[in-house]
């Protein structure tokens, strides 16, 4: 498989500089297409043109500072990889970058070839990375849809509740046959509402690791309700979610 063509975009002002930053990209012996701007008002046209794999830019440009730009782009929604190019002991203003949305900074004084390679090899995983989080993240979404048309479909109940027994989830048409709005019941405890077959002592077992099943009687209908205990990542109890 032949390497792949990255596109960088360099805001720099300075000829001198510009000219530097090509000779490391040349050097870094990566494939790559290079694209100059040199100042603010270019700077957020190129950036908004096309998707770059890695954007450089230089802190003082004419027409505004790379911070301003810098958050310029990110309220374009473009997530693209920033790295802030900074002059010897401008820290402050790099940490400043990096809290507004730049991915890295360098200072000038490192614009070697394997600066520059290592930096931008580094932009380009973080970019596949936010590529396959934002593809997950959609695919979440869109999983959430379907089982909420499904739930809101189906004769059940489908509930959550987190450590302090408060509802934080409550869905399905079972909730129609009972007269109950969802609303009403979000962020209230078990222990308080006496019109729903979900009961505390079930709820109580799951928070203690184990599964339960129950058959209730309310007003002339009997519900069967399932309860499991939610584990996060360290394997904590952090709630229970059943179904009626």
């Amino acid at each position: 498989m032949s390497e792949q063509l990255l596109q960088i975009l360099v805001v720099e002002d300075d000829e001198l500089d510009r000219m530097i930053m090509k000779r490391a990209l040349n050097g870094s012996g990566m494939k790559h297409e290079l694209t100059f701007a040199e100042d603010h008002e270019s700077g957020k046209t190129a950036a908004a043109e096309k998707e770059y794999d890695c954007i450089f830019l230089d802190y003082n440009l004419p027409g505004g500072t790379g911070l301003e730009l810098l958050k310029e782009i990110r309220a374009a929604k473009n997530t693209a990889p920033i790295i802030l190019v900074t002059s010897q002991g401008d820290e402050k203003i790099a940490v400043e970058a990096m809290k507004n949305g730049a991915n890295d900074y360098i200072p000038k004084s490192l614009l070697s070839a394997d600066g520059i390679a290592q930096s931008v090899r580094f932009m380009v995983t973080l970019k596949s990375q936010e590529k396959q989080r934002l593809i997950l993240e959609q695919q979440l979404k869109e999983t959430e849809r379907r089982l909420k048309t499904v739930v809101a479909n189906s004769p059940i109940i489908l509930f959550a509740l987190d450590e302090q027994a408060q509802f934080t989830l409550f869905e399905g048409k079972g909730l129609e046959s009972m007269g109950i709005n969802k609303e009403e019941f979000i962020g209230k405890a078990i222990q308080d509402i006496h019109q729903l077959p979900i009961q505390l002592e079930d709820y109580q077992k799951s928070m203690n690791g184990e599964e339960a099943t129950s058959v209730v009687e309310v007003d002339s209908k009997f519900f069967e309700i399932f309860y499991t205990p939610i584990h996060a990542d360290n394997n904590n109890i952090t709630g229970v979610i059943g179904v009626a």
